[in-house]
Order: structure tokens, then sequence, then C-alpha cells
């Protein structure tokens, strides 16, 4: 009696763990197909970065294998362990691909469609469209009234920001642009990439007096060493807060870059503007940099330009 009911729970043992293994693998089986279309839907539209490669191989190599497990679990489905080790196979594909598939359909899920998002030049808050019409339409007290119920931190669909749409868009519009920097609307400093690029000293100005941090550091050197090759621009900045000691992260400073590049009119703004070389911690990288120039030049039979002389007895001393 006993062997018997023990026979009795160890099928129904058997019975769950199968159940359960189909409703898991079936399940696989139906994410792997959600993400492969998401995906590719995401591919062809405008949250293009959140678009995993990735999966595009993963996802289908995942569906092949499920199938396989399945079969060779239906072939041993009187074998009582191969439910069990099918459920532990299972976790596999979503211990691997499991996040990158749920990262992809939540942003298809959320993505807003491409008419919607063209209709609001990216953006789908009501409130943020709203301030991408005024921008485009050059309408600066409009900007001004819809900026604070807007989102300005936040880039469109393109992974654009108000402030690129402002000047994007048929170049600055300086009411436009001001009344974006008064809002606290260029996270990024676009305006001042932008002045730079230009060479547009009125936009400086705007950024300048916005309170734009001049010396926090990108991807590689301070925000001012964008503009070393506009002498006017940079003088400005300068003038204003820009630390002309920075360094970037490779430890070289603004007057070790301007000697190795032999650029001596930035040598000439850095020193008016009192940049150090005589103390210890500068001493050293500007000594290499001059000396190094001051080899370059010897060799091609060249005469050391005044600048380079002058630095040179200094950093001697």
């Amino acid at each position: 009696m006993l062997s018997v009911r023990a026979m009795s729970d160890s099928g129904r043992g058997g019975t769950w763990l199968a159940r359960v293994f189909w409703i898991l693998a079936g399940g696989e089986v139906v994410l792997a197909v959600s993400g492969i279309w998401a995906n590719s839907a995401i591919s062809t539209g405008l949250a293009a970065s959140d678009h995993d490669l990735l999966l595009d191989y993963a996802l289908p190599m995942v569906i092949v294998l499920l199938a396989e497990l399945m079969w060779v679990v239906f072939l041993m489905r009187k074998n009582k362990v191969a439910p069990a080790i099918g459920l532990a196979l299972l976790l596999v594909p979503l211990l691997l691909y499991g996040s990158q598939t749920q990262t992809v359909l939540t942003a298809f899920v959320v993505t807003p469609s491409p008419e919607l998002v063209r209709s609001g030049h990216g953006f789908s808050r009501r409130a943020d469209r709203a301030l991408a019409d005024a921008i485009v339409a050059r309408d600066a007290a409009k900007v001004a009234a819809l900026a604070p119920a807007a989102k300005l931190k936040e880039p469109n669909w393109n992974r654009e920001t108000f402030m690129h749409l402002a000047l994007e868009e048929g170049g600055a519009d300086y009411g436009v642009v001001a009344a974006l920097l008064s809002a606290g609307g260029d996270p990024d400093g676009e305006a001042f990439d932008f002045a730079t690029d230009h060479k547009d000293m009125r936009l400086l100005r705007m950024t300048i007096d916005a309170g734009i941090d001049l010396n926090i550091r990108g991807k590689w050197s301070p925000r001012f060493f964008s503009a070393f090759d506009w002498l006017e621009g940079l003088s400005l900045a300068l003038e204003h807060g820009a630390n002309p000691d920075a360094e970037d992260y490779g430890g070289e400073s603004a007057m070790t870059l301007a000697v190795s590049y032999g650029n001596w009119p930035l040598v000439d703004i850095l020193l008016a503007h009192g940049a150090r070389i005589d103390d210890a911690a500068h001493q050293r990288s500007v000594r290499a940099a001059v000396l190094a120039k001051t080899k370059e030049i010897h060799e091609r039979g060249g005469q050391l330009p005044p600048q380079l002389a002058a630095l040179s007895a200094r950093v001697d001393q």
C-alpha cells in the first residue's frame, strides 16, 4: 500500500515538473519571438539607440535551442528526471539575454509612433511638444513662458535637446536661446560649443552671463579648451573665470598644449591671463614641451620664435 502511494506521489511530482517545464518553455519562446519583433521594429524607428545588435543573432539561436530542448524532453517524457533537467536548462537563456530582451521590449512599448514624434519635433509630452513648437517658430516670449513646464534636461526620441533644436533650426535665435538659458535649458553646454564652433561672440557672452561652468571637463578636456582656435573668444572666457592652468585628463595644461602645437598667439594670451609656468607643479610639463619643441625646430634648421625663447629662459632659471 505504501509503495503504491509513493509511486503515485512520485508520478504526480513528475507530472507537476513536466507541466511547469512546458509552461516556462512556451513562455520563453513567446518572449524570444516578441524580442525579435520589437528589436526589428526599434532598429528602424526613432529609438534606434535602444536597438541591441546582439539580440539579432542571439534570440533566433535561443528559439532553436529551446525547440531542441523541448523535443528532447518530449522524447524522454517517461523519464521523471527529464523535466527537472529541462527546467534547469531553461534558466540559461533567461540569465544570458533576459535583461536585454526586457530592455528592448520596454523601449518598444514606451516609444511613441513615428507620426507622433515627428509632429512634436521628437518630443512626446504635451508640454515638451508645445515648447518645441515655440522654439521652431522663433517665439522667444512663448519659449520663456512654456519652458518651466517642460522637462528641459531630457532629450527627445532622437536624443536631441531643446537647445539643440534651437541652434540647428536655421541657426541660433538669440531670443530663444536666451530664454532657454535663463530657464536652465542647456544642461550639456551646447550653446557654448555652438558659439565656439561658429565664433559667435554674442552667443558666447550669453552663455557666460548665464553662468556656464567654463572649467568643467568633458570627455577629455575642460570646456573652454574648445576655444583654442578662436583667440578672441578664449580671451573672453579667461576674463570670466576660465582657469589658464587647467589640465586635460592626460595632465596636459593649456600652456603645454599651446607650446606643443606651436600656437604662439595662444601662449601670449595664456601668459597675459596669468598662466603659471614658474611653480614646480607646472614647470616640469612646460619645460618638457619647450625642450621638445626647441629640438624639433633646431632639427628643421628653423629659428626659435620669441615666445619659445622667452619660455625657455624662464623654465631654465
